[in-house]
């Protein structure tokens, strides 16, 4: 699909390239990053298949995860983005686009819920969407305070491939599901 990326005042989104992969490296690599998300760090190994798996969701569902830089400096924060995945999450959740980020480089700074506010802007101007979903580990606070920032409520509690996980829903306002 030929849409823009998100955009923001103090942020730049793009997809993923192979020049990333040592940087990207980096943060799944490391413990603190990972602790709540997957639950261990990645092996050296599994960075180039999760790259590979990036540029396939955005393939198969024209969107997926950006990496995201500072504007002025060019530096990496993180990374941010809508999954489309059946997690397995036990009770059920009817599937929303899922919003997802990591910014542990620039964590205090505002730019997890600058690019979670963004990337959500995006999703509605890029396809109407007027529902998400993110999912949190518990004791994740750095990741709950970003999504209630960004609109989010915790809706219920559940199990998935990674255990236990908040789940969070997040409603366009004045608006219904339907656009109408």
């Amino acid at each position: 699909m030929g849409i823009s990326p998100p955009d923001s005042a103090r942020l730049r989104f793009r997809r993923h390239a192979p020049e990333d992969e040592a940087v990207v490296a980096r943060l799944w690599m490391d413990a603190a990053v990972t602790r709540f998300i997957t639950r261990a760090p990645l092996t050296r190994g599994m960075i180039a298949p999760r790259m590979n798996w990036h540029a396939g969701h955005w393939s198969r569902f024209g969107f997926g995860y950006w990496v995201v830089e500072e504007r002025v400096t060019g530096r990496f924060v993180g990374e941010v983005g809508f999954l489309d995945i059946d997690r397995g999450i036990e009770p059920p959740i009817e599937r929303a686009p899922e919003l997802g980020w990591v910014s542990p480089a620039a964590q205090g700074m505002g730019h997890a819920t600058e690019a979670a506010l963004a990337a959500l802007a995006w999703g509605e101007a890029a396809f109407g969407w007027r529902r998400a979903i993110c999912l949190i580990a518990p004791g994740n606070a750095a990741s709950i305070r970003v999504a209630g920032k960004a609109g989010f409520r915790e809706t219920a509690r559940g199990i998935c491939d990674k255990g236990a996980t908040l789940i969070f829903e997040r409603m366009t306002r004045d608006r219904t599901l339907s656009g109408d």
